[in-house]
């Protein structure tokens, strides 16, 4: 009776999941174990195999199982409403193949309902795969990435709880072996004819893998990422397009349980066979996939840089490029150049340009010849440079010239005839230049978008590789009286040289400085990457006035989220945000519904008032949130700098043309006339884009102008901005507090605060415009300006060079 009974509950138990009303018997129970899940409509061999939808009451719930052992139960009251249910295989593109995904995904849909309760998801196991000895759990997809769930094992797969819809899997691994794989772009000759990205990496097993005919089966897959995510290997080739596989055979010995075997391929890319315009950039990734359990050891390597850039070369009386995928796609031209001058343009419809008609036209002297493209309005170019020197001849015998190719094949040529203006025939044929085999090991690094030609035959200039210097230097206070003393420090790693104040130092140090008035004391670093300068203002004040500081984690919410305020103010008499007494060293968080303002009052001992402000705008929920600063703007010739970005609200981030996270930050050593992009892409598909350049050398400035950076602490809109100049310049006042000078045209400049006056004129009404003001401009924001100063008064007048940028919070 007792078998019987709990027989009656699980039946029971499956019957209520599975939505039915049916009568049910004792004495029919006995201890046979329920059948299998049937409805009155269609038996369980004919339940749907790629999915179902099914309109499931509110009151009453429901069940959708699929013949392949995967099911969703949404119990009564988990549905606000009844709601049309939909339960099958993931066919979305979005979802990457994550390292170890178990079968397929599921996709769980509502028809305009909502889940207010938790449905019932039970995903099958592959064949053979139990744990331990493989781990397993279930998975969510929200967007971005997985979230995993808590779940438990059934007889045949994972049961777990889904509160919302979504796309879900299982991913698991076998827990006996790993792997890793790493690609890397290695050394290439100009103008050689193929890229070779080098596969390389290691399996690791301490259980003997599967064998078949005594090796582990392999596959080594390169994929080119077109899908716009960092690393986004989705699984579906119109978005990650498998460029080329290779088998790979492990020899594990069958004696030993344990073992790790090296391996590596070489993939070589042949530009013109790719889908890619000239100059276009995209990433590609190494996919390893090792079949040796029921559950496949799966890696994505890191992804590598490659830039369309077409090898030409010297091919008998012509210059050649590669044949292109698409054939037209984008406009080429020659760019046909004797003795550094243009000689001529060519536009390169056809793959091969005859150069004996230049030769003719030009006479005696150097060519070179280059391949170019159209990006963002200007030529540059895409291809190395293939040089031909024209002289006179030396000996009678043969008249020449040489063509150096990209190889350093030289190649015997003519000289005009006498008095024709036309070639005469060589004395020796020209030959037909040979590729040299690659150089083994690493090589240059990725070419950038836009690269630059040297002066050297067939070279193209690629990025340069740099070693971020992770460098640090503050002080223990930045506010002393006259007479006290601070200390700074700094550490600073990876670099050549460090010097405090133009003398030498160490990279690690901690220097005592008793300022007598308000100084700024520089750090400068050079590494690999350049020259960077550190600057750490100490400000000379009363003797009781104290430093404050107030930041904020954010300047710009989304509605409904929040940021936090911190203060800082030591050895004073009273602290008040917006009028309330606070603590003097605290943070508070803070939920704004409209744009509002944030005032912190200090009460210094010898009674005088210290205020500092911040402005916290809010946006509306679908509203983007698009920032994009540097640290410095104004750099010494080989300096470099920092890049911060912070991006909400949108579907894609791209920094000069490479997918990237919402938020981040770049050190960069900007070469001249170089630029950065961030685009974005909004939940509405529209476009938005934020630019940044920099001004590089030294600034020879006048002596009444002046480089600073500081921190708003107020803005006002005033109807004069500058009551010397006839008629009304309306515009803004600015209270810029923490002020430090990068460069002045007066030796000695400080003012810690300094009243900043910005012209209407000077804002650019276009967000997306690059002018001399960056704008809003609100009270907590950093700020790097260049303005002409009379004393602690500053003027931008964009004519005369002058700025006003944000800087890195």
């Amino acid at each position: 009776m007792k078998m019987s009974y709990f027989c009656t509950v699980r039946r029971l138990r499956w019957l209520i999941l599975a939505g039915l009303i049916v009568a049910l018997t004792l004495a029919g129970c006995q201890s046979k174990a329920p059948s299998a899940p049937k409805t009155p409509d269609a038996p369980a061999a004919a339940l749907p195999t790629v999915g179902s939808s099914d309109v499931i009451t509110a009151n009453q719930g429901g069940t959708i199982m699929l013949d392949d052992g995967a099911g969703l139960t949404i119990p009564p009251g988990a549905l606000a409403t009844d709601t049309k249910v939909t339960f099958g295989p993931s066919s979305s593109p979005i979802v990457p193949v994550p390292n170890a995904l178990l079968g397929r995904g599921y996709d769980f849909a509502l028809d305009g309902g909502e889940l207010t309760g938790v449905a019932l998801l039970t995903l099958p196991l592959p064949a053979d795969v139990t744990s331990p000895p493989y781990d397993v759990a279930p998975y969510r997809w929200n967007g971005k990435a997985w979230e995993r769930l808590k779940g438990r094992a059934s007889a045949d797969g994972i049961q777990f709880g889904a509160n919302r819809p979504g796309i879900y899997a299982l991913l698991g691994r076998w827990s006996l072996a790993d792997a890793e794989v790493a690609l890397a772009r290695s050394g290439t000759t100009p103008g050689q004819q193929s890229v070779p990205l080098s596969a390389t990496g290691q399996y690791r097993y301490t259980a003997l893998p599967t064998l078949q005919d005594g090796y582990v089966q392999a596959r080594l897959t390169l994929k080119q990422d077109t899908s716009g995510g960092a690393g986004r290997v989705t699984g579906d080739d119109s978005l990650d397009k498998t460029v080329d596989e290779a088998p790979l055979l492990f020899k594990p010995d069958p004696a030993q349980s344990q073992g790790l075997i090296d391996f590596e391929h070489v993939f070589q890319l042949a530009p013109g066979a790719l889908e890619l315009n000239p100059g276009d950039t995209t990433r590609f990734y190494a996919v390893l996939t090792v079949t040796d359990s029921a559950a496949p050891t799966r890696r994505l390597s890191n992804g590598v840089e490659y830039t369309q850039l077409l090898p030409i070369q010297a091919v008998g009386r012509a210059i050649v490029r590669p044949r292109l995928a698409v054939e037209g796609a984008q406009d080429l031209r020659w760019h046909i150049q004797r003795d550094g001058q243009t000689l001529a343009y060519e536009r390169a419809a056809a793959t091969e340009l005859p150069f004996d008609p230049f030769l003719a036209q030009g006479g005696l002297g150097d060519y070179r010849f280059t391949l170019e493209t159209q990006r963002n309005g200007d030529w540059v170019p895409v291809s190395n440079d293939v040089n031909i020197k024209l002289t006179v001849p030396s000996t009678p015998t043969p008249n020449g010239a040489v063509v150096t190719t990209p190889n350093g094949t030289q190649v015997a040529m003519v000289t005009p005839g006498p008095g024709t203006g036309t070639p005469s025939p060589a004395g020796t044929p020209p030959q037909t230049p040979t590729r040299r085999p690659t150089p083994a090991g690493g090589g240059a690094g990725t070419p950038t978008a836009t690269p630059t030609v040297t002066q050297v035959a067939g070279a193209v200039t690629p990025t340069r590789t740099r070693t971020a210097a992770e460098s640090v230097f503050w002080a223990d206070s930045y506010n002393v009286a006259p007479g006290e003393c601070t200390n700074l420090h700094w550490d600073v790693q990876d670099v050549i040289s460090v010097y405090f104040n133009g003398n030498p130092a160490t990279g690690k140090e901690t220097r005592q400085v008793c300022p007598a008035q308000t100084t700024s004391y520089t750090l400068r670093v050079n590494s690999n990457a350049g020259t960077q300068d550190h600057t750490v203002t100490i400000t000379v004040g009363a003797a009781a006035q104290a430093g404050v500081e107030f930041t904020v984690d954010a300047t710009e919410v989304v509605i409904g989220q929040c940021t936090v305020l911190h203060w800082r103010a030591v050895d004073v008499s009273a602290v008040y945000l917006n009028n309330a007494g606070v603590a003097g060293e605290s943070s508070q968080r803070i939920c704004p519904e409209v744009n509002s303002t944030y005032e912190l009052r200090v009460t210094n001992n010898d009674g005088s008032t210290t205020t500092k402000r911040i402005a916290v705008s809010v946006v509306s929920a679908d509203a983007p949130i698009v920032h994009f600063w540097a640290d410095q703007y104004t750099l010494s010739e080989h300096g470099c700098t920092g890049l911060s970005w912070n991006v909400q609200n949108v579907r894609e981030v791209f920094l000069d043309g490479q997918a990237t996270q919402g938020q981040g930050s770049k050190s960069v050593c900007p070469q001249p006339n170089q630029s950065y992009v961030l685009r974005v892409t909004d939940n509405a598909g529209h476009t938005i884009e934020r630019r940044i350049s920099f001004i590089l050398g030294i600034p020879n400035l006048p002596a009444s102008q002046v480089i600073a950076r500081g921190t708003v602490n107020d803005v006002a809109e005033v109807i004069d901005t500058d009551s010397g100049q006839a008629g009304d310049q309306p515009g803004y006042r600015m209270e810029i507090n923490d002020t430090s000078a990068l460069y002045s045209g007066t030796s000695g400049w400080s003012q810690p605060t300094v009243t900043l006056m910005v012209l209407k004129t000077d804002i650019p009404s276009d967000p997306n415009a690059v002018g001399a003001v960056d704008w809003p401009i609100n009270p907590g924001q950093k700020v790097e300006f260049r303005a002409t100063c009379s004393d602690a008064t500053c003027y931008v007048h964009s004519e005369d060079g002058s700025y006003l940028r944000r800087r890195s919070e």
